[in-house]
């Protein structure tokens, strides 16, 4: 939201920052990695090929093999 309204001031759309006094508070995020015995029970899971979660389980294995995702070995 706060890059389309600076995009928007810029284009001389808005005259004033509307987030001028908001401020947002973020916490780093905590990561837990996969083991692989996780992995292989991804795999080994028994669901129907044409489900969103195949789909998904297709997406995610392919990102682990393809290296895009660090999981531990």
């Amino acid at each position: 939201m706060r890059t389309l309204m600076r995009h928007a001031m810029r284009e001389g759309k808005l005259s004033v920052y509307p987030f001028e006094h908001i401020v947002t508070q973020s916490e780093p995020s905590r990561k837990d990695l996969l083991t692989l015995e996780e992995v292989e029970r991804i795999v080994d899971l028994e669901i129907d090929e044409e489900s969103p979660a195949a789909e998904a389980r297709r997406w995610l294995l392919f990102a682990y093999y393809a290296g895009r995702l660090a999981f531990p070995t």
